[in-house]
């Protein structure tokens, strides 16, 4: 069996769950403090729907494992990861503003604090919330990461896939490719069926141009570039 040419080492896959790890806990943090605020059963009922909204119909999930990737990719490379760590912080908020927090914003204007109609405001942030997360999700993977993704087209390809082993590895198979629009170089009858394949393909497609996609492909998946990118 070839070797996997973008296995990580043991120090960076270590170094990599444990950054990951940290990032788990202070979400866990963040949410258990939500939870223990005190509030009315309705705005209990009406948070935990816009909680189940967010993470069903905006780019929340995909934008946590980009969070992964991110805090993962410093230990296999160095070479850039002084310029990441101002760069995508700023994106990434700047990203995260637009799809995720304007809506729950909006929402949480409609619903208001008090007055006598507060439940039927309650009603109608409800159910304008959908449509709100539906819009920031198609902002986002229309127009936002693209435009973001293109930035990164700089980076070494072969870091970049070392930072989708271990931990971004997980969360892209379990937290993010479910109900995501995900994009290949290929067409999806043609895709290998290993998850992992999936996440290196979709990362090449998405965050390298052209030659580097299919420098990655032809070296991780040669029959896949005989198949495809020879015909081309």
């Amino acid at each position: 069996m070839a070797p996997d040419p973008f296995a990580s080492s043991m120090f960076a896959t270590v170094l990599s769950w444990l950054s990951a790890s940290t990032v788990l806990l202070c979400l866990l943090g963040g949410i258990l403090g939500a939870v223990l605020e005190p509030a009315t059963a309705r705005d209990r009922i009406f948070w935990a729907w816009i909680a189940l909204c967010a993470l069903a119909l905006t780019p929340a999930r995909y934008m946590f494992f980009q969070v992964i990737a991110a805090v993962s990719y410093p230990w296999q490379s160095i070479r850039a990861s002084i310029v990441l760590s101002i760069y995508v912080p700023i994106v990434f908020a700047v990203l995260a503003v637009l799809a995720v927090g304007i809506p729950i914003f909006v929402a949480k204007r409609i619903a208001g604090t008090s007055g006598r109609s507060r439940m039927t405001r309650l009603v109608l942030a409800a159910v304008a919330f959908p449509f709100l997360c539906l819009l920031g999700s198609w902002f986002y993977f229309s127009i936002g990461l693209p435009f973001s993704a293109r930035s990164v087209h700089w980076l070494h390809p072969g870091d970049v896939l070392r930072a989708a082993n271990g931990p971004t590895y997980l969360v892209f198979r379990y937290v993010a490719m479910p109900l995501t629009p995900l994009s290949f170089p290929v067409p999806g009858d043609q895709l290998p069926g290993s998850d992992l394949a999936l996440l290196r393909l979709h990362i090449a497609s998405t965050y390298m141009n052209a030659r580097k996609e299919a420098w990655v492909v032809m070296t991780a998946y040669s029959d896949l570039y005989g198949r495809v990118y020879r015909q081309r």
